[in-house]
């Protein structure tokens, strides 16, 4: 049922996007894995709808991986459709967040790979995962520089799930460095100038935020579920066995890792804030179905609701 629901309510709650192209402006240039990647996607053209298409079923990707990971993984008290319903419902108010950039593609990578850190936990010899995940992280960066938070969240995380081995050590510094040797060495001997700079300068930059009254306004009503979000999770955790106890500690890591994102991404705007959004959706849902006070949720889902819908059809994007 969930595979019908979450397409039909992802098509309604995003309908103003379908037909909205996508400019080459509203994206960074991302790293060099992203450039080629974008020219055979957009072709020549200052503005398509191939783009846009693209990032909307990435973003519904997204969503059902969140919904997959928390329930495959009995992460709450029953199997549910809330975290993918609160992603798409929180990813719907800026078109930048359901554009195809290098953000909404890391993202996706991401989540595919958090699928499988679970079973880092029960895996006695785990040196070939280990460096197959930390060759994954490493590509992060090549696709969008400000993601090596994320390339750093999913090294801690395999301390996390696993205890420290100086042998595995060596192995999560091989994987990480692989993709940078091989792409070094293919630079050189083609004879590009400079060809040690693989990733290109990261800036510091403040998003253009513009009114601040609005912009206060959206957090509170992403930071105070988010809030009790957690605290129900806290609470919740005696019961939970100690992988998901480990996975939320995932999720709190990536909360924490991803808020330098939007201020090192490299074309500003609402685009960086995408990556902060996943775990902000995965305890949303936790506050949802958690909280004692039913109404409590029900207002904060239908505000969200109807400001979604304001900034969609009052032509407030940013």
């Amino acid at each position: 049922m969930v595979w019908i629901a979450l397409p039909i309510y992802a098509v309604f709650i995003k309908w103003p996007y379908w037909t909205l192209p996508q400019s080459l402006a509203d994206t960074s240039t991302g790293g060099v894995l992203f450039e080629p990647l974008i020219r055979f996607l957009n072709g020549d053209q200052p503005q398509s709808i191939r783009l846009r298409l693209v990032g909307l079923l990435l973003n519904l990707l997204q969503a059902l991986l969140i919904n997959a990971l928390i329930n495959r993984h009995r992460m709450m008290g029953s199997v549910n459709q809330l975290p993918a319903l609160a992603y798409l419902t929180i990813s719907s108010a800026l078109p930048a967040w359901n554009a195809f950039t290098p953000t909404s593609l890391v993202i996706t990578i991401t989540l595919w790979i958090f699928q499988s850190q679970f079973s880092l936990y029960q895996s006695p010899q785990s040196r070939g995962a280990v460096y197959n995940r930390c060759l994954v992280w490493a590509l992060l960066p090549l696709i969008e520089p400000a993601a090596w938070s994320l390339c750093l969240w999913g090294w801690i995380c395999i301390w996390v799930m696993r205890p420290f081995r100086w042998s595995e050590f060596g192995v999560m510094l091989v994987g990480l460095l692989t993709p940078y040797y091989f792409l070094g060495v293919w630079r050189y001997w083609n004879g590009v100038d400079a060809w040690y700079r693989m990733l290109p300068p990261i800036h510091v930059q403040l998003p253009n935020i513009g009114d601040p009254r609005w912009f206060f306004a959206g957090v509170g009503l992403l930071a105070i579920p988010t809030l009790l979000g957690m605290m129900q999770v806290q609470s919740n955790l005696r019961k939970m066995l100690i992988p998901v106890r480990k996975g939320w500690t995932h999720w709190t890591l990536l909360l924490i890792l991803t808020l330098p994102m939007p201020f090192l991404v490299d074309a500003g705007g609402w685009s960086g804030f995408g990556a902060i959004l996943v775990p902000i959706a995965a305890f949303q849902a936790c506050f949802f179905y958690y909280s004692s006070l039913r109404i409590l949720p029900l207002i904060f889902f239908w505000a969200q609701l109807f400001a979604v819908l304001w900034i969609q059809y009052g032509s407030r994007f940013s």
